[in-house]
């Protein structure tokens, strides 16, 4: 009697219905996955962590740092990055990885100073501190 009451209202939902139905449990499902297998850093996210600058996990903080030379005079840039000042950090030139350029981070400064030698360019530098 119970199985045949849910397949009546089971047939009676729009394709609508099943659209969020559907939504919803992947979302659901989606969520318990990552929090069940995934790292610190993918649980962070889940949990209200997404899209602040230099989440932390246990390896310590990063932030990403996107650089662009687009038809520019000037090979060399240097960047602030304020909330870094004083701190030691590791620059990592994240993307692409075999990219020739040159960069060094500027403790006292807060700077970070980069050489892209090619007139039209970009790099993802990943600061680790």
């Amino acid at each position: 009697m119970g199985l045949r009451r849910l397949r009546l209202g089971l047939a009676m939902l729009t394709y609508q219905d099943w659209l969020l139905f559907c939504f919803v449990l992947g979302v659901l499902g989606g969520t318990a996955a990552a929090l069940a297998f995934g790292g610190p850093v993918v649980q962070g996210c889940i949990l209200g962590a997404a899209g602040t600058a230099g989440a932390g996990n246990r390896y310590g903080a990063k932030d990403f740092l996107a650089v662009w030379r687009r038809n520019s005079q000037m090979p060399v840039q240097e960047i602030p990055v304020k909330h870094l000042k004083g701190k030691e950090v590791k620059a990592v030139c994240a993307y692409p990885e075999s990219a020739e350029c040159a960069y060094h981070w500027n403790k006292e400064a807060g700077t970070l100073t980069v050489e892209l030698p090619a007139r039209v360019s970009a790099r993802i530098f990943e600061l680790r501190y």
